[in-house]
Parts: C-alpha cells; structure tokens; sequence
C-alpha cells in the first residue's frame, strides 16, 4: 500500500531503468563483461551468508561493514580477494536490499499467520508490534511506543519460532543469477571521445589488471567500452540519467549464457513532480474489483478488460499443453526454452494488458485513491499450472503498476479485505449476504430484496468507504467479516421493518445461524414465513429490483 506519507518519503527514489542492448561489442570485450558478472556472482552467496549471520544474532541486515571486520571473517575475506574492496560496498548494498525486500514480503505472512490463529487478543498484539518492528531476533528488550510496556520473553520466543516457521516454507535468495549494480567509482556512461557511430558508450571496469610498457601489471584495472543501442522511448522519457549502470544477462538457458544488455538508470524526479502537479483529480476515490472474467469493475458500472478470460484460456492451453507434451517425453518443462519462452510471453501479456487497463482508468477516473481487494489470483477453470504462474506473477504486476501511478500522478492506493464483498447485497437498504446470491459469475440476484446487479459491480460496490459492514483495511477474519456484515444487515431490517422475504432467506441461510436465537426472540417467525419465498410486494417495500448489467465502457 502507498500512503502520502510514503509517498512523500520515497519521493527521491523515482527512478527507471532501461535495458540497452550492447551495439557491435567485439567478443573479447563481451568476455570481459563476463568475467566480472560471473565474479559478482561468485562473491555474492558468501555475502549473503555473512549478512544472514548477522540478522540471526542481531536482528538486522548491515550495509556498513568495516575493513576490519571483513579482515576477521572467513567469507568476507574470500568475497573481496574476488572482487576488490569497491566493488565489495556495491555488492553488499545491493545483496542486503534484496534480503530486505524478502524479510519484508515474510513479515506480511507472519501477520497473516498471526491473524488467522486462535491465540488471545493481548498476546496476538504483542506479535503484531514484533512483527512490526522486525524484533523476531533482536537480543535488546522490545518496548511499546505507545505505553512502555516491555513484551514479555514468552511472546518473543513465540515470535520466533513463527518466523522460522515462516521462513522454512519459503526458499531464501540464492544470488545465482545476480546482475550487479556498478556506481560512478567503476563505470562510466555517456558519449564517445572520438567515435561517431554510436551516441552513448559505457565503460566498465574490468577484471584484468592493465599492463604497463615494462610488461608488468598495474594496479588499476581494464577500462571496457562499448557502445550502446538507445531507442526511442529512452530518449524521451526525460528526466537526468544516473552515473551507476547495471550489468545483466538476459535469457541465460541452464548452462548456456544470455545475452548482456546494460542497465541505465533514470531519475524521474523533476519529470514526475511536474505531472503530479499538473494531474487533477475528478474524485476522491475509485474501488476495484478484480475479477478474472472482466478484469476490472468500477462502482459506476464500467467493465474493462472483458476479453481477459479468454486470454488466459488461451495462454492457458498453450503453456499446459505444451508442458505435458514435455513431461510424456520425460522433459521437465523449465528445461524446455520453448516453454520458457511461452511463460515470458504471458507475463508480458499480464504486463502490457493490466498496464493498458489501468492506463486507461485513469484516464477516464482521474482519482485521488484507488483502493483495490486483495486476492490470491486464481479461478476456477484454469489449470492448476496457470493459476500458480498467475498467483505468482499478477499481483506483483499489478502492485508495480499502481506504484508507477503513484509517483506518476502522486495516486495514493491500498488493498483491502475482500471477504464477502461477491455475496453481500450493494443495495443501501439491504445488506443480505448469501452465497447463493451470486447466480452464476456475472449475475447477482439477492435473495432477500430481489436486486440485480453485475456481480463484479455489486463487489466494488461493496468495497467503498462507508458502504462496508466493517474497516476492510483492518486485519480481520473471514469469521468476524461474516459476523459483522450479518450484523449490519439485521440492524437495517430493525430499523426500515420487516417483511416475510426477510425472513424467509434468514431462516434457510447458514450465515444466519449464530443470530437466529436473537433473531427470533426480536421478531417471532411463523411455520408460513420459514417456507414463504420472496414476493414482489415484499420486494417492493425494501427497494424496487434493479437491472443494472454495466456496460459503459469499450474496456
């Protein structure tokens, strides 16, 4: 989720990055660029390992490691006699941001963990302040902010062995396909001294020693040059282009090497702040509901993305087809490079596709803050292979492009609970939830006052703010979501009255049943209301049915 708070603190790090093919690199220089990505990656794991060391002991990751403390440890004594001490720094940095990230992602499954035990409120808060502050393996007492309490050492210890449990169900970073980040202390970027055929060069520095006219090596190292192939959408992305490039390697098939491009980075910095001055929102907040027939719904009705379904079919019996054709002939599919390449193919359709959509909400939207369900992205009819590369690969493409907007436009965005936004009823006088509401994967018909509604549309509508039963930023369970969102619904009938279409989908839903006691001592229900089907009287004096099949948009 971004905040403005974030937003504000990150406003620094609006960068890009493009990968620019190297231009008629003869195959010594190419060699050389070899050389010193395979040394990044020798040296990586033994990083790595230096700084999972130190956040078992301490707590924490370290970018800032002394000379002398390198001296004393086995690892980082072998990493640096690799790679020398600058290009140590760099590769340190770049190894604990991506330690970082993954802590990260593993304190979002400690909490779910968390949220979803049985434990006591007291306890789960104390884990959740844990979790929060990262503390699973800290030695120093753990205080709360807000009242100085110190957490307990029971609760601590309980900490950690979720987090280890956490840990062990995930596979850690292996660095074995590192692209290293090289600053302005071993590369240069920009244009040639003498050449013409070529408007941007790169220089990186080696990993072989020059050598002097007495034969003998210096100490400084190999400066390598090549050009670079720029293209259209680099040049015209404006913004200042940094002084550290990358170094990459672009298809590399199980032993065979990959092409090398370079990464250049861009701060989009001053770009970015003129277009979120100039964006003007039309509206505070736009919800979305994610679905995998029509992408997404808006609460006005619009569809986008409604050939979606019939792509991912489509990829589907490509990528499934082709992976059992594979393994009949004893070939695991990731060995193929042409089931590789079919899998490369539907992350860039996911890409290019809830990029365009996205795109084009905005365009027509222009909101302020975008708020979007959490889901784990898979559907019914699909294969259990797609759905894993699909669960895997949308929501981080979708997270990176609602990032995009949010430096782009300043857009604030955040995911919320979806629990039972598909089953309730989006009418303002109703509430009924049911999950035989939802008729079939677009039609919802509520069984109590008979609304009718595009179910994708009835979803979003129900993840407005202030249209929900309860906070659906909050953390809660599929069980208190239920509880709630039934609450809310018979304090509406006690408010507007009762009529016997009410009663007669309360008495025949299971969601019901908690409340049924309360139910019946407040309004006594009859042998004819338990079997008494809705009736268009009855429907009536709640809210005339709808048809609102929303099409308004050519998404």
């Amino acid at each position: 989720m971004v905040s403005v708070a974030m937003l504000l603190a990150n406003i620094t790090c609006m960068k890009r990055c493009d990968h620019l093919p190297l231009l008629e690199a003869n195959p010594g220089k190419i060699r050389a660029l070899r050389e010193v990505l395979r040394a990044f990656r020798r040296a990586a794991p033994d990083v790595a390992a230096d700084q999972w060391q130190r956040f078992f002991e301490t707590g924490r990751f370290n970018k800032m490691v002394s000379a002398k403390e390198e001296a004393h440890s086995a690892r980082l004594f072998r990493a640096k006699a690799i790679i020398g001490s600058q290009r140590m720094q760099m590769l340190r940095y770049q190894v604990v941001g991506q330690l970082e990230s993954f802590i990260e992602n593993r304190a979002n499954d400690f909490r779910d963990a968390v949220m979803a035990s049985s434990i006591d409120d007291g306890t789960r808060h104390h884990l959740l302040v844990v979790n929060k502050l990262h503390a699973w393996f800290r030695r120093e007492p753990v205080v709360m902010k807000k009242t100085g309490e110190e957490i307990p050492d029971d609760v601590r210890h309980l900490a950690r062995r979720i987090m280890h449990g956490v840990l062990a169900r995930h596979r850690r970073p292996r660095f074995r396909r590192l692209n290293p980040w090289i600053d302005q202390r071993q590369a240069t970027l920009g244009p040639a001294d003498k050449a013409t055929h070529a408007p941007l060069w790169v220089g990186i520095r080696g990993m072989a020693f020059e050598i002097g006219k007495n034969g003998r090596p210096k100490k400084s190292q190999v400066t390598i040059k090549v050009p670079l192939k720029s293209y259209a959408f680099f040049e015209e992305r404006g913004g200042t282009v940094a002084k550290t490039v990358q170094i990459i390697e672009r298809g590399a098939d199980h032993g065979r090497p990959g092409e090398i491009v370079i990464g250049v980075i861009t701060d989009m910095e001053e770009v970015f702040a003129k277009s979120q001055a100039a964006y003007q929102p039309l509206r505070e907040e736009l919800t979305l509901d994610l679905g995998l027939a029509t992408m997404f719904a808006t609460p006005d009705g619009d569809l986008l993305g409604r050939a979606w379904r019939e792509q991912l079919e489509r990829h589907d019996r490509r990528i499934s087809g082709l992976a059992r054709a594979l393994q009949k002939q004893g070939i695991r599919p990731n060995q193929s490079k042409r089931y590789r390449a079919r899998v490369a193919a539907f992350r860039g359709f996911l890409k290019t596709e809830i990029g365009r959509v996205l795109n084009r909400l905005i365009l027509m939207k222009r909101p302020a803050h975008v708020v979007i369900e959490r889901l784990d992205f898979t559907a019914p009819g699909l294969s259990r292979r797609l759905n894993r590369i699909l669960a895997r690969m949308g929501h981080g493409v979708i997270e990176a492009k609602l990032n995009d907007l949010a430096e782009r436009y300043g857009i604030t965005w955040e995911e919320v609970n979806p629990a039972y936004s598909s089953q309730t009823c989006s009418n303002e006088h109703c509430g009924y939830v049911a999950k035989n509401n939802r008729k079939a994967q677009a039609d919802f018909v509520c069984g109590a006052c008979g609304h009718k509604i595009h179910a994708d549309v009835n979803a979003a509508r129900n993840l407005e703010s202030g249209r929900s039963a309860f906070d659906r930023a909050a953390r809660l369970t599929k069980q208190e979501s239920l509880r709630l969102t039934v609450h809310r619904h018979l304090e509406r009938l006690k408010t507007r009255g009762w009529v016997a279409s009410d009663r007669a989908a309360i008495v025949s839903n299971p969601n019901y049943r908690n409340a049924l006691d309360r139910l019946k001592a407040e309004t006594p229900l009859t042998a004819a209301d338990k079997i008494q089907r809705p009736s268009a009287p009855d429907q009536a004096a709640v809210r005339p049915p709808q048809d609102l099949v929303a099409d308004v948009s050519a998404g």
